[in-house]
């Protein structure tokens, strides 16, 4: 069996700050920063860069902008205003009915990209993100108050490692390329901009989960979307996103320059074999059994 491609892909990591504080695991034996581009804003955002690295074309032909996103996701009705002067426990059940009628996940492209013949998990612009929204929710209860960045780490941390783990078994599964995304570097480095400590601690927990992940693959790829400015970088604005963004491999040879070269990558380092549909699976346990369960 060939081994799979695994694509890692972690929000924000910076690559000048990778080097600085010496994560070993992120830098694979090849590794560069990476070019990336900004278009609905000054910097480089999340929602266009990443299917722009899945399907290698600019958010103009992928179709996903931030600004769309803006308006339907973040914007506030005179409704969510009045519920402000309502009790806590019903702001909070309103607050979340209204984001899932609003838009409960963002969009997703139908634009071909690079994991057509594989698997793909919580990335940005081409598959349900619920891990990444769940993790936004937590980040906006830090801003609310309603949670310390101490839990916030606990739980992010827990969330990457789902990530992180889900593509081993994908490694296991044997399928040709599979692909995450995680967000937690994004999170904290906005946290954490000014606070050098707190942040290089998180940047070490995820080199160190990237560590176990390289003894369960053979062929891995990291890819980030853009940095964050930092004080320990000695940047302008600390927790506004820089454009170090990187790329890591095991593989040899030439890396991608830019956000739009990895799909291009991605296939050429991908051995697709051809693919047999499994006929209807029958389920060996009694329907009664499982009904007792609760499992149908």
């Amino acid at each position: 069996m060939d081994p799979t491609l695994c694509v890692l892909g972690i929000d924000a990591a910076d690559y000048a700050l990778v080097k600085e504080w010496g994560c070993s695991n992120l830098q694979l034996s090849n590794h560069s920063q990476l070019s990336t581009f900004s278009d609905g804003i000054d910097l480089p955002a999340t929602l266009e860069v990443w299917p722009t690295i899945a399907t290698g074309v600019p958010p103009d032909e992928h179709g996903i902008h931030l600004h769309a996103e803006n308006r339907s996701r973040w914007g506030k009705s005179a409704a969510i205003q009045a519920n402000r002067l309502l009790p806590d426990t019903v702001q909070n059940s309103l607050r979340k009915l209204y984001q899932r009628v609003q838009n409960p996940q963002p969009p997703q492209t139908q634009h071909s990209h690079a994991f057509h013949t594989g698997s793909i998990k919580n990335w940005p612009g081409l598959t349900p993100c619920f891990e990444w929204e769940t993790e936004g929710n937590w980040f906006r209860s830090i801003n609310s108050g309603n949670m310390n960045g101490q839990e916030f780490i606990r739980q992010a941390l827990g969330n990457a490692g789902s990530g992180i783990g889900w593509l081993a078994g994908q490694d296991t599964a044997g399928v040709s390329v599979a692909g995450v995304h995680i967000h937690i570097l994004d999170h904290v480095g906005h946290l954490y901009a000014d606070r050098p400590n707190k942040l290089r601690s998180v940047y070490d927990a995820i080199d160190r989960l990237v560590g176990w992940l390289k003894k369960k693959v053979d062929k891995l790829l990291i890819v980030s979307d853009h940095g964050m400015q930092t004080t320990e970088t000695d940047d302008r604005k600390p927790g506004v996103h820089s454009w170090r963004a990187m790329i890591s491999s095991t593989e040899s040879g030439d890396l991608p320059k830019s956000v739009f070269d990895v799909r291009e990558w991605i296939e050429q380092h991908t051995v697709t074999t051809e693919s047999h549909s499994e006929p209807q699976t029958d389920v060996a346990a009694p329907r009664e059994h499982l009904e007792d369960l609760g499992y149908l």
